[in-house]
């Protein structure tokens, strides 16, 4: 659960840390063509044609902080949790009776 967590966090600075670049070559009046852009998802296409630099630190820094927050707080248990959730079942290695007792 902590790991998640954390993970969530430094997402958030990765992307307001893209964001905060893309505003800074804004500050800086660096306007030179970075190239072209375009992007599609389902029926939605967005192309971005002769955009600054900053233009494209900025959008990939809302889009990391977008989808960081919209994939919420989710913790799964993972296959070394079956002591937690009971589904405890005997390796095929082990004998599945006691030594100790009689037959």
């Amino acid at each position: 659960m902590t790991s998640v967590a954390i993970y969530k966090i430094i997402s958030l600075f990765v992307g307001l840390g893209f964001a905060y670049m893309g505003y800074r070559l804004f500050m800086a009046n660096i306007w030179g063509n970075a190239g072209d852009v375009s992007g599609e998802f389902e029926n939605n296409k967005i192309m971005f044609k002769r955009a600054a630099p900053g233009t494209f630190f900025a959008i990939a820094g809302a889009v990391i902080v977008v989808v960081t927050i919209l994939r919420g707080f989710e913790v799964e248990p993972t296959s070394s949790d079956k002591h937690a959730t009971g589904s405890f079942e005997t390796p095929p290695h082990l004998p599945t009776t006691s030594p100790l007792t009689k037959e």
